[in-house]
């Protein structure tokens, strides 16, 4: 953003969309999960209430302190792009988020932005807010802390020759191929892996969330106890080669018996647990 548009959010004052913040406390991290509940915006620190510039004395530790609370006071985190702007009167931080379909809440509350205040959710508005959520959103925000090089682009561009051979005949951007897709989102100028993205495509997904992944257990007997683990595996990886990991894993632990068709010398193997179950 250049400092023309931050003059204009300051001429303009508080509103839906813009907040402006003195200095760095919780109440920061409150205002960006309120924005992204209700029509996004933006929150500028280091001006007051009037929209007068005070500026901060140290403009590097509020980007990280805007950074690292949203992602682990709010949940689900919030990925906002957080930029230092430098004007005559001082330098402040200028932390933007989008409405991402999903409720946000902090320390358990969820907030809202109604005209120039940044609230409480009402029962009515958190119900409301929980009602627009599908799973689909959240496929489609931006992984927390990924960029567009954390994608293994070979294997994104050789999906698009299966998918949509004609797109990259025509030499479509592979960017445009993967917004249009939903596997990538472009937010301040930045094209940025989605969730979908990270899992599909990531080349290693579970640096950005230990959750994609599957821990693989044998267990001696009925029991879950860590005694009676014989086997256990960390499998880590996009999506197909998760299946396919999860898969051999299964198949390599369980027994295999044989029967032969009335009509057929050939025998048949009948596996322990059916192959389509457990994929």
């Amino acid at each position: 953003m250049d400092v023309s548009t931050v003059a204009e959010w300051l001429a303009a004052g508080e509103g839906e969309q813009i907040e402006f913040k003195e200095r760095y406390t919780s109440r920061v991290i409150e205002s960006l999960a309120a924005l992204a509940n209700t029509a996004g915006g933006q929150v500028l620190i280091g001006v007051d209430a009037r929209g007068k510039v005070v500026g901060l004395a140290d403009v590097n530790k509020v980007v990280e302190s805007v950074i690292s609370a949203s992602r682990e006071a709010v949940s689900p985190p919030l990925a906002p792009t957080v930029e230092i702007i430098r004007l005559p009167e001082g330098a402040i931080v200028v932390a933007q988020v989008q409405a991402t379909g999903r409720m946000h809440a902090k320390g358990g509350a969820v907030f809202v932005r109604r005209g120039r205040q940044t609230r409480r959710a009402s029962h009515e508005e958190i119900r409301f807010l929980t009602l627009r959520e599908t799973p689909e959103v959240y496929e489609t925000l931006p992984a927390v802390g990924a960029s567009w090089s954390g994608l293994n682009l070979a294997r994104l561009r050789e999906y698009f020759l299966a998918d949509a051979p004609r797109a990259m005949a025509a030499e479509a951007g592979l960017t445009d191929l993967a917004v249009t897709a939903k596997v990538a989102v472009v937010q301040a100028g930045q094209t940025l892996p989605t969730v979908a993205g990270m899992v599909l495509f990531g080349r290693e997904p579970q640096r950005y969330n230990s959750g994609w992944s599957i821990t693989a257990l044998r267990i001696r007997g009925q029991e879950l106890d860590r005694n009676r683990v014989v086997d256990r595996r960390e499998l880590v990886g996009p999506a197909d080669e998760l299946i396919e990991a999860g898969q051999r894993f299964v198949t390599d632990h369980m027994q295999v018996t044989y029967r032969f068709a009335s009509d057929s010398l050939r025998r048949v193997e009948m596996p322990e647990y059916p192959l389509d179950a457990v994929r």
